[in-house]
């Protein structure tokens, strides 16, 4: 059960190094629901690593963090987090729609709820006229798109994307940026990594 007055997402203190390398220093972050917090950052800054700590992934040094009031690598944190990492992972023999719902029934969502969230995260993306296609047959940009929508479809109470537009195209970028402002607009904190400046200017 979440908290219902606890932040989506409380971190304090989060440092991580490998062997000498310092990746994370003392990372303090606070995200409300309804809230976009971007994390800008060159390649190798430690966004990433930052990102897994939080969902449960791996373990920081030091520090503490609370995903909706409950530890990351908990069952509770994890019902309430979506995650959309770098590297694409979507099933390529499957449709579209084929991949969004096996995404939804292992997030808990009956067959049928999961149909029908389908179609909402499809409209959302818009990937409606692609829903039977095979996702090894889709554009570069729009595997991008199936892969953020995956990690949507159990209506997480905190998302991450992990520069989730990387390589896109414009038109995938402008599809995840108005998806991601839904998603706010929704009640969803959102955690959003990038090192395209203009990305958080637009959002």
């Amino acid at each position: 059960m979440s908290h219902p007055h606890a932040p989506a997402l409380e971190a304090q203190g989060i440092n991580k190094s490998y062997g000498t390398h310092e990746v994370l220093r003392g990372v303090d972050l606070r995200v409300e629901p309804g809230q976009i917090l971007g994390l800008l950052g060159r390649n190798g800054a430690g966004k990433s690593t930052l990102i897994t700590i939080l969902c449960g992934l791996r373990q920081a040094d030091s520090g503490s963090a609370s995903i909706c009031g409950h530890r990351p690598a908990s069952a509770e944190a994890a019902r309430s987090i979506g995650y959309a990492p770098q590297e694409l992972g979507i099933y390529p023999d499957l449709s579209v729609a084929q991949n969004l719902a096996a995404f939804g029934e292992l997030n808990g969502l009956t067959r049928r709820e999961s149909a029908s969230r389908a179609g909402e995260v499809m409209d959302l993306l818009g990937l409606t006229e692609k829903r039977g296609q095979r996702a090894s047959h889709l554009s570069g940009g729009q595997q991008r798109r199936l892969h953020a929508g995956m990690a949507i479809m159990h209506r997480p109470r905190l998302v991450f994307m992990d520069e989730p537009t990387v390589g896109a195209d414009v038109e995938a970028r402008s599809q995840i940026l108005g998806a991601v402002r839904q998603l706010a607009q929704d009640g969803a904190a959102i955690v959003y990594t990038s090192h395209y400046l203009a990305e958080f200017e637009e959002l």
